[in-house]
């Protein structure tokens, strides 16, 4: 490790020697071999305030190699460094600290900060590390995770942990997210929820489905648009349901799930929309509306019109088709 170290400073002197940087009273060319164990940290740290982004990238790398545990937060405190090629430096060094086996406990004290950052500390900061946890999930993942499905958790921790978790990409934890968007606790609720849609984990759809049930409009409207953005079977029988009128679903939900049935392909999402039409007076209006930005088709709100033309092909009387915009064949459909 020594060595290691030793050629890390040894290069930061070069790259000082070459953009003159200031120096706050180190003199890399100075430094023994034999004390670069004992000091070699410090100096590391010290580098960081360099005039050239080199110098801190270079500090930062060697830190990510070399360093303890002692060095986590000043790897941090890089997060805000004004270049944005230091901060990605500066993620990639944290991440590698807490990689390294001597320094096991490190992923645990890295949860303890971002539940910090992410509850006591200013916009800036949460962005920083906000953009930096794609990064630490290779280490965060099993740790979040542990202590988002612990009641031991405080209720703040948990509900951070939950959007970490959905924030690095972490898919072995979408059965957990989905039963945590159960979770009596709003704020949990939400986030696990939040988390969960941003997984997009194909094998979720039954998940959402559940939660088009849930007593929070916000985490309803979510799992409608889930459920669009899954786009299987499933998804598509479920929204046509509740874009119907059946079981109960209320008005707000009906209209939300007649919106989402148009991001389907027009084999799929014409027929369903022209019986949504046909069924259900609530979402008429907005079913119509889909129809004509699909079909660029000017057919007046009459379900019978639609329906004629869906099956023959044939404008009925009086209407003219547009001369721009899209237009929809049914022999393409």
């Amino acid at each position: 490790m020594q060595d290691d170290l030793r050629q890390s400073l040894d290069r930061a002197a070069a790259l000082c020697g070459r953009s003159m940087p200031v120096w706050p009273g180190r003199h890399f060319e100075r430094i023994e071999v034999e004390t670069v164990a004992g000091e070699g940290a410090s100096v590391l740290r010290g580098m960081q305030g360099a005039q050239d982004p080199a110098v801190r990238i270079r500090a930062l790398e060697a830190l990510g190699e070399s360093g303890g545990g002692s060095d986590l937060d000043a790897c941090l405190a890089s997060l805000l460094d004004p270049e944005e090629r230091v901060r990605r430096a500066a993620a990639d060094a944290v991440a590698r600290l807490c990689q390294r086996p001597t320094n096991a406990p490190l992923a645990e004290q890295l949860l303890l900060r971002v539940y910090d950052v992410f509850s006591q500390w200013g916009l800036q900061e949460r962005a920083a590390m906000d953009a930096a946890l794609p990064e630490w999930s290779s280490v965060l993942c099993a740790p979040a995770l542990r202590a988002m499905e612990s009641d031991k958790t405080a209720a703040e921790q948990r509900a951070i942990a939950a959007y970490c978790l959905g924030r690095m990409g972490c898919h072995e934890a979408s059965h957990a997210l989905a039963s945590l968007a159960q979770d009596e606790d709003k704020n949990i609720a939400r986030e696990a929820a939040g988390a969960l849609y941003r997984l997009r984990d194909p094998e979720s759809t039954r998940a959402w489905v559940e939660l088009t049930r849930h007593t929070d409009p916000f985490i309803q409207r979510l799992s409608l648009e889930a459920l669009a953005s899954l786009g299987d079977s499933l998804a598509l029988e479920t929204l046509t349901s509740i874009s119907l009128g059946e079981d109960g679903y209320s008005g707000t939900m009906q209209i939300m799930a007649t919106n989402a049935l148009s991001v389907w392909p027009k084999e799929a999402s014409l027929p369903r929309l022209i019986q949504s039409m046909m069924r259900n007076p609530t979402v008429r209006e907005y079913a119509v509306a889909r129809l004509r930005e699909i079909t660029g088709l000017p057919i007046p709100d009459i379900p019978s019109q639609w329906q004629e033309w869906y099956e023959t092909g044939e404008l009925p009387e009086g209407v003219t088709p547009p001369t721009t915009g899209p237009m929809v064949e049914i022999e393409n459909l």
